[in-house]
């Protein structure tokens, strides 16, 4: 039996009710609405002030990760508009959510209330990568994926049934009723792309490709296929069955100090190697190998950099304080219980802006006086993490005056 709406959803879709059919007296900035081609050089006003009851407590300011809700945009929401967004009653971010245009919707995708979430969902104009970012996004509220797989059209989308399967928020019984018929069109596609391989292979073109390649280049183009099998080839090579050839100099350390010189000689090398080389060389290789492919292009590759046994705090730190870290490294050092024992780490991860908004807020309670002080009054941290930490130390004034008589 389905739960019974609580009073908030059922104000929400009371809201949302009004604004399809047109009954609602909501203002929103008209640039939220008109796509980029509709919007001129208009200039956008002010969010409407409103009377309306906050009836959802308001979550603290949200600092959308929107290049990876960008829906394959190639520009993100400018800083203004994320900031007009946030500013934004819930009722007029419902209506954004319905109506609004893609900079609309892809703020409003990570919107910190799920039921925001949810309306975007509805909105007519929502597309199928939009969706698809969704279902990937492995902080995604399990109500909203919820929604996604609940929809005929998405979950029979491949590349979307994919991502909810792989994706561990993703709730079971949903994702069950299309697992099997998935796992069928998966191995169907399979065997497509293996005659399509033995095909290559008999082409006399290709040979010498091949034979130059030394071992299968690509991954299966299936997320779920490809993490298995870099999966596979990682167990082999620490279990010490793989058959797996790298040059030396690679994971010498001693010879890495001698071709550092030839860096651009060394990124050649390591660019034309196949993936199962990539794997091993990644989870064995030495500081050369591992700068250069921390930043591969496959971010599985980039996760096996950090499960190699030689990698230094020195590095893991390097890696935080870099804003061009991927979002998915920098994720993974803030779930390491390791690398968290070093303050250095945990303070370089809270003033990256790539960090996840959670793992950073996460990790301020610990930082000391002299850091929040100077998170508090940083332009290059998300105006979040600004707020939380001026908030932390006025909490921790107060604690040190005692309670007021």
């Amino acid at each position: 039996m389905a739960d019974e709406p609580t009073q908030v959803e059922q104000e929400v879709e009371a809201i949302a009710e009004a604004v399809l059919e047109g009954k609602d007296a909501i203002e929103i900035p008209a640039n939220l609405i008109a796509e980029e081609s509709e919007a001129g050089d208009a200039a956008a006003p002010p969010p409407a002030a409103s009377s309306e009851r906050p009836f959802a407590a308001p979550s603290p300011p949200h600092e959308p990760e929107v290049a990876r809700f960008a829906g394959g945009s190639e520009v993100a929401p400018s800083r203004e508009l994320i900031d007009m967004v946030q500013e934004m009653t819930v009722g007029q971010r419902i209506k954004a959510a319905l109506k609004g245009n893609k900079d609309a919707r892809t703020i409003l995708l990570h919107d910190p209330n799920p039921m925001v979430r949810k309306m975007v969902l509805q909105n007519p104009r929502v597309t199928d990568q939009e969706v698809l970012a969704v279902a990937r996004d492995r902080t995604a509220p399990a109500e909203v994926l919820r929604m996604i797989a609940d929809k005929r059209e998405w979950a029979t989308h491949y590349a979307i049934r994919t991502a909810l399967l792989a994706n561990p928020r993703a709730p079971l019984n949903e994702t069950r009723s299309f697992a099997t018929a998935h796992e069928r069109e998966r191995a169907a596609r399979g065997h497509e792309r293996e005659a399509r391989s033995r095909d290559a292979e008999r082409s006399p073109q290709a040979a010498p490709a091949a034979e130059k390649r030394g071992e299968a280049a690509e991954l299966p183009v299936d997320p779920v296929d490809a993490e298995r099998e870099v999966n596979a080839i990682a167990e082999a090579i620490r279990q010490g069955t793989d058959t797996i050839d790298v040059p030396d100099d690679f994971t010498n350390d001693a010879a890495a100090r001698e071709i550092s010189e030839e860096a651009k000689s060394l990124y050649a090398r390591i660019k034309n190697m196949s993936v199962p080389q990539k794997v091993k060389l990644a989870m064995k290789g030495n500081k050369d190998a591992r700068q250069i492919l921390i930043r591969d292009t496959n971010k599985l590759i980039q996760r096996m950099v950090l499960q190699n046994a030689r990698i230094t705090e020195d590095e893991i730190l390097m890696l935080a304080k870099d804003r061009n870290t991927e979002k998915e490294v920098l994720r993974l050092i803030a779930d390491s219980k390791e690398w968290l024992k070093s303050y250095a780490i945990r303070l370089a991860l809270v003033e990256n802006a790539k960090t996840a908004l959670g793992d950073s807020l996460r990790l301020m309670p610990g930082l000391a006086e002299r850091d929040l002080k100077n998170l508090s009054r940083s332009k290059n941290v998300p105006s979040t993490i600004a707020a939380q930490a001026r908030k932390m130390m006025s909490q921790r004034e107060q604690a040190q005056r005692g309670p007021s008589h």
